[in-house]
């Protein structure tokens, strides 16, 4: 039996997604649980979170998020705390946003960020009225979010970290999957 009451639901900032057709085909199977669609979660991004983003970016797939270089070098802080307060900007910019693939190029210049860390910052941002139970918070996000496996040790790109809030990933929907080998 489903104990949850609201569902709220976080746009992507790219906004290639159609919600007025997705909350209705929710609401089919949700019949008792209230549905709303918000703006995007990271809507207006300010110095502190911007530099909370960058923090959980991940530099080295090989290593586990407590071991990875945190480097600050002067300029290079500011130019990513930029990229982070202007990211939709740099979705046009790769042609995410319109639905086009990414070439080989802008996939190496892709950035990873820790899914459960950035759950854990999204955590911290939810209201306080509806941090519980009663509430399930799913968060479209354009960033290419990833999770570390011990089986390999490295990074993988993913499409989903479940929980409360759960991050689904538009730009891992199209990057995570394994690519063929040709």
């Amino acid at each position: 039996m489903l104990k949850f009451k609201n569902v709220h639901i976080y746009c992507n900032r790219a906004n290639t997604l159609n919600f007025n057709v997705i909350v209705p085909r929710l609401q089919k199977y949700f019949t008792n649980v209230a549905i709303d669609v918000n703006h995007p979660f990271l809507n207006n991004i300010d110095n502190v979170l911007a530099e909370s983003l960058v923090s959980i970016r991940i530099s080295d797939i090989k290593k586990p998020f407590n071991e990875q270089p945190r480097i600050k070098v002067q300029g290079k802080s500011d130019q990513n705390v930029t990229y982070e307060k202007n990211f939709p900007k740099y979705l046009t910019l790769k042609g995410i946003s319109n639905g086009s693939s990414t070439t080989e190029s802008q996939y190496k210049e892709l950035i990873l960020y820790d899914g459960f860390m950035m759950q854990r910052l999204f955590e911290t941002m939810i209201n306080e009225n509806e941090s519980n139970t009663d509430h399930v918070h799913i968060v479209f996000e354009d960033r290419l979010i990833c999770t570390f496996s011990e089986e390999d040790w490295r990074y993988h790109a993913r499409t989903i970290i479940a929980g409360n809030p759960s991050i689904i990933s538009t730009t891992g929907i199209v990057e995570a999957p394994a690519k063929p080998n040709l």
